[in-house]
Formats: C-alpha cells, sequence, structure tokens
C-alpha cells in the first residue's frame, strides 16, 4: 500500500453560476495492489477534504468534500483477451459560504470479459 499527497491547482466551471471556480490544495491518495493465483487488481482511494475553492467573479469561498475510489481488476487466464473490469465512484461536492453546492458525481463499471470464438470453414 502507497500513500501520496498530490498538490493541485486547477479551475472548474460551475454551471449553475456561469462562473470559473479556482480550486487549490492537496489530493490525499491510497493505491494498494494485490496478486491471488490469476488476479491483479489495484485499487485507489483519494479524498477532495484539503481543496478549497474561490469564485473568480462572485468571490465565493468553497470549501470541498468528498472522494474517488477506483478499482481495477486483471484475470491472467488467457482467452484470446486478458477479461479486465474497471469500477470508478466519483463524488466531489464544492460548497460555498453562500451555502451553494455543487455536486459532480459519477459511477462507472465495465468489464472485458471477450471470448473468442474461431470458426474456421471451408466453402
Amino acid at each position: 500500500m502507497e500513500h501520496q499527497v498530490v498538490p493541485l491547482s486547477e479551475s472548474l466551471f460551475n454551471p449553475c453560476t456561469g462562473e470559473e471556480i479556482a480550486v487549490t490544495g492537496e489530493l490525499r491518495q491510497v493505491v494498494s495492489s494485490m496478486f491471488c493465483r490469476n488476479r491483479f487488481r489495484t485499487n485507489t482511494y483519494t479524498s477532495f477534504h484539503q481543496l478549497t475553492g474561490v469564485g473568480l467573479t462572485s468571490g465565493t469561498e468553497y470549501r470541498a468534500h468528498g472522494a474517488s475510489r477506483t478499482g481495477t481488476g486483471l484475470s491472467l487466464v488467457f482467452n484470446g483477451l486478458f477479461p479486465r473490469e474497471v469500477t470508478t465512484v466519483d463524488n466531489f461536492t464544492l460548497i460555498g459560504d453562500d451555502g451553494q453546492k455543487l455536486l459532480l458525481h459519477q459511477n462507472t463499471h465495465f468489464t472485458i470479459n471477450a471470448k473468442r470464438d474461431v470458426h474456421l470453414g471451408r466453402g
């Protein structure tokens, strides 16, 4: 397991107010990986709690809440392709000192487990 601190300085567009929000601070991230039999798995957890922001036109101050989790799996059993899965859960909220909230939430999961059938024929 590995822990790291990632500095961040970005801007986000707030579609509700039509202004840019300058976001700064540090992301705290934990990355782990494991290998068991024929599977390799990694997980990443990122915390947004150390981020703050300011509206560039309104001057509204924001604080961030939320986290992002990403898990990937890779099966080393070969069936034409290596079966793979990815799950991402993002839950990020900026809360302004005026009570306004900007919520960015997304869940994504997909699995690639292609079984390749090859049929050869003569005609």
